[in-house]
């Protein structure tokens, strides 16, 4: 696997992990039972992890030779 493979499927699941925070985020703010202070925590962390590691597999597939 190429370093340039490694850092698409990073980017990949970065995404992916970004999508599920996101959607965490629109069921904690949305529940019957008002905002549900846990669940809103963990998305917005999904959040920006998700986020990150696809700005650090962008970088990544700009600087890989391979």
């Amino acid at each position: 696997m190429t370093t340039r493979q490694k850092n698409g499927f990073a980017a990949y699941c970065g995404s992916l992990l970004a999508l599920l925070g996101m959607v965490a985020g629109y069921f904690a703010l949305t529940a019957s039972g008002g905002v549900n202070a846990l669940v809103l925590v963990v998305a917005v962390i999904a959040l920006v992890c998700g986020a990150l590691l696809v700005s650090a597999a962008i970088v990544g597939i700009r600087k890989a030779d391979n």
